[in-house]
């Protein structure tokens, strides 16, 4: 807009020249008026000069001045603007075969979906991006097919909506991605999803039983009487969710069938509408031996005391690996004397710690007596102890004799001091800074023992940490999640922190993020490296510190970094910083996530920061994690990835036993660094 009063009174300069021209037989031109003082109109010159800029960057073989190009016409109101917005996403064209260009295209046309012309283009994003040929799929075309998804459920009515149903219908990838949509965006109207028709795919009976739709009792009804087999079995536990009366009724038949999908879809929805009746048909099916993965999957789903006899059986003959592990959680689930009796007899053997957890989170006394008895037995302290601090932490209910057993376990193997350290710390007896508790073999167990203890814990972690930044690394890997206790990381020097980031490993998100809040202009260039790292967990802790940071440009750079975000824990991370932050600039992103992020937790975090309310800082909880690291010769460092983006180092016992406190109810991961 700039130019256009230019060019106008370029003209009149001109006209004005002209008339004092005389032309023979003429009176001399009059002068014109003066150029008007208001912004002109939508089509004149300078908006057509601006439409053939754009036209230009939207043809460029530059992918940035396309996606520039594309930015541009987004902003412009114009009709005009639409029409070349829409012709660029034709088919063959640059910016269409662009993800970038095409990802932004498709979040702007969003306000104009009312016209078919732009609802088609988003439907072809969304089909063109599930019809990539195997291997030539990535993470921003997964993004664009969800994003267009996304704005058809948001922002296209009930014709958006019979799209998203269309290809729900059709079942597949496209389909994942428009259940995705629905769930987020719910249709008014249930005849847009189903009509009078039965479904015709999983992934649309799913949509019902996230939506709790009701009023798809009778479609669901009608798919049970024929048609796809896998749609059958997901309709009757679709109407067992719903509580539906006719339910069990078929479940009571199908349970008697040979076929393995509808007897296995029968028990899972007796289990929901009748348990006992359920239990005791599972009890059955785990008897068979071609169905035990199947029937320990809904062991898990829906344990008690009549699988307690089958699952005992199972174990005893001989199940080995992920299916042993499955059984002895389903047992420990089950509760009772005879299942606690049964776990008591495996704490001994191989896979001993998941006998050990089983019985520090079963319900009922016979589990802690038998912890109870254990810890009198020598050969048995080290798992004993472990697993009757996990039931005091999360139960709160610790068995007799625990500390007679800690302080012997503190005299014996290099396993029973780390469970003796750990106890102490994260019951709160002794403390990680006391001397005794930093030695080589037990520092990891004492500082996971302080994770247990909060705010409290994790201060005294970093002041342990700040009075030895310079430690090896295995001992500063098993100290660095004091950095958790200020985001700044404290008096850990810069330097320092950045060398921890360029050595990798387990210590370096946490430092990533502590430098990304300190206002250093030597550590902007590097901040900006990290950002565009491979790693996304690098990503993510840098976004959390400039949530944080004093820096006024904090705010830009999670703008930018969240546009061709695509991890969904990255993104996440991204709207969490931005949510402590207050510049106006923010709120861009904050609705774009919030109506359009394909995560959903993305979105809940989105909108409670539009509504003023910043995300927590810490989502710990009463959970306990116990993992054996198979083959680990002394203390092992790994990380522990929490719901909240934060990944925190954490160092086994000598043994391989790594038990992690303050688990939140959220899904979370150990991994390798």
């Amino acid at each position: 807009m700039s130019r256009t009063p230019w060019i106008q009174g370029l003209l009149a300069a001109s006209l004005c020249s002209g008339a004092a021209l005389a032309q023979p037989g003429r009176p001399p031109l009059a002068p014109p008026p003066p150029p008007p003082s208001v912004a002109p109109p939508d089509g004149d010159l300078g908006r057509l000069f601006g439409l053939r800029v754009q036209e230009r960057l939207l043809s460029s073989t530059d992918p940035d001045e396309r996606l520039r190009g594309v930015q541009r016409i987004a902003a412009d109101p114009s009709p005009g603007a639409l029409d070349l917005l829409l012709r660029s996403q034709e088919p063959g064209s640059l910016a269409s075969r662009d993800l970038r260009a095409r990802l932004e295209a498709i979040r702007a046309l969003g306000p104009h979906l009312a016209q078919d012309a732009a609802r088609q283009v988003v439907v072809r994003a969304l089909v063109d991006g599930a019809a990539l040929p195997p291997g030539a799929t990535s993470d921003l075309a997964a993004l664009l097919r969800d994003t267009a998804a996304m704005v058809l459920g948001h922002h296209g009515g009930p014709r958006g909506t019979d799209a998203l149903a269309g290809l729900l219908r059709q079942g597949g990838v496209a389909a994942s991605s428009a259940a995705l949509a629905l769930q987020a965006h719910p249709p008014e109207r249930l005849d847009s999803l189903l009509g009078n028709k039965a479904p015709a795919s999983v992934e649309l009976v799913r949509v019902i039983i996230d939506l709790g739709e009701l009023r798809a009792i009778p479609q669901l009804r009608q798919a049970l009487r024929g048609g796809d087999p896998e749609v059958r079995a997901a309709s009757l536990v679709a109407l067992a969710e719903l509580g539906d009366g006719e339910a069990p009724l078929v479940a009571r038949q199908w349970v008697k069938e040979t076929e393995v999908l509808p007897r296995v879809a029968a028990i899972r929805a007796l289990l929901r509408s009748s348990p006992v009746e359920g239990r005791g048909a599972l009890a059955a099916l785990l008897k068979e031996p071609g169905l035990v993965k199947e029937g320990l999957t809904l062991a898990l789903e829906g344990p008690g005391p009549e699988l307690v006899e089958p699952l005992v059986a199972l174990l005893r003959g001989g199940l080995a690996g992920e299916q042993r592990s499955q059984a002895i959680e389903a047992l420990g689930r089950c509760g009772g004397d005879a299942a606690a009796g049964a776990l008591a007899s495996m704490l001994g053997g191989a896979g001993g710690h998941e006998a050990g957890l089983a019985l520090a989170l079963a319900p009922g006394e016979g589990a802690r007596r038998a912890l109870e008895k254990a810890l009198r037995e020598g050969a048995l302290r080290a798992v004993a102890v472990r697993a009757s601090t996990i039931r005091a932490l999360v139960l709160r209910e610790r068995p007799s004799g625990l500390w007679d057993a800690v302080e012997a376990a503190w005299k014996g193997s290099a396993a029973e001091r780390g469970a003796a350290a750990f106890s102490w710390v994260a019951l709160g007896k002794r403390s990680v800074e006391e001397k005794e508790l930093q030695g080589a073999d037990v520092v990891g167990s004492a500082a996971r023992g302080a994770l247990a203890r909060g705010a409290e814990g994790l201060e005294s972690l970093l002041r342990v940490l700040e009075s030895d930044p310079g430690a090896e690394r295995g001992r500063r890997e098993a100290l660095v999640s004091g950095l958790l206790a200020r985001h700044d990381g404290g008096k850990v020097p810069t330097r320092v922190l950045e060398s921890w980031v360029e050595e990798g490993g387990a210590s370096a998100p946490l430092a990533a993020r502590a430098l990304a809040v300190r206002d250093d202009e030597e550590t902007l260039g590097r901040l900006g490296r990290l950002l565009g790292s491979g790693a996304p967990a690098l990503r993510s802790h840098v976004a959390l510190g400039l949530g944080r940071s004093p820096r006024p440009d904090a705010a830009g750079r999670l703008v930018d970094a969240y546009t061709f975000e695509t991890e969904a824990g990255v993104r996440r991370a991204i709207v969490r910083a931005l949510s402590w932050r207050r510049e106006p600039q923010r709120e861009r992103v904050l609705r774009l996530a919030a109506a359009l992020d394909p995560d959903r937790g993305t979105r809940a975090l989105a909108r409670q920061a539009l509504r003023g309310l910043p995300a927590p800082e810490r989502t710990g909880g009463d959970l306990v994690a116990w993992i054996q690291v198979d083959g680990a010769a002394g203390a092992t460092a790994l990380r522990w990835e929490r719901p909240d983006g934060l990944v925190v180092p954490v160092v086994t016992d000598g043994d391989g036993a790594l038990l992690v406190p303050g688990l939140p109810a959220a899904a979370s991961h150990v991994v390798a660094p």
